[in-house]
Order: C-alpha cells, then sequence, then structure tokens
C-alpha cells in the first residue's frame, strides 16, 4: 500500500538495504527512498536502465543541481556516496 510501483520492481543492487516513507511536512507529497549500502559504485548504472526502461526522462534541476528523472508527474532521483558506499534512490510523488 505505501510502497510505489517504481520501488516494488526495483533491482535490489545490494542485499544490505532500508526503504523510507514519508509525507513531508504533511502535504500531498510523498516520498520512498531506498538507501543501499556497501554497493559498489558501479551498480548505479543498473538503476538508471531501470529508471529509463520505464519511460522516465532525464533532466538537469538547476535548484537543487543534480539530475532527475519524471514522467506524468513522478520524479525519481538518484544519489551516491562513493565516500560512504551507498546509493540513495528516491521517488517523489504528488
Amino acid at each position: 500500500m505505501f510502497t510505489f510501483d517504481e520501488i516494488k520492481n526495483f533491482p535490489l543492487i545490494s542485499k544490505d538495504y532500508i526503504i523510507h516513507y514519508d509525507s513531508p511536512d504533511g502535504t500531498a507529497t510523498m516520498t520512498n527512498d531506498i538507501v543501499f549500502s556497501n554497493v559498489d559504485s558501479d551498480r548505479k548504472n543498473e538503476l538508471i536502465k531501470y529508471v529509463e526502461s520505464m519511460g522516465f526522462k532525464k533532466y538537469f534541476d538547476k535548484y537543487w543541481g543534480d539530475e532527475r528523472w519524471c514522467k506524468d508527474g513522478v520524479i525519481i532521483n538518484i544519489k551516491q556516496s562513493d565516500t560512504e558506499n551507498t546509493i540513495l534512490f528516491l521517488v517523489e510523488k504528488k
């Protein structure tokens, strides 16, 4: 019920992960995110291919200064920290 479809069929790129559900500030915007730990930095490409295979289009968000993917009002953000060996996959729906 709380898990978005974009997360349900997601490629698990590490056995070490945690899923968060949130509604920031009590607004209608809902987010699901997965933080993968102890993950090889090359695995980020798998996530990008997965997102683009669902029809999401990449754009550069000038305000936040990063790449994002968008389709039908759904925004996906993928962030990687090489120093912490983590990858964050965030889905935002309004």
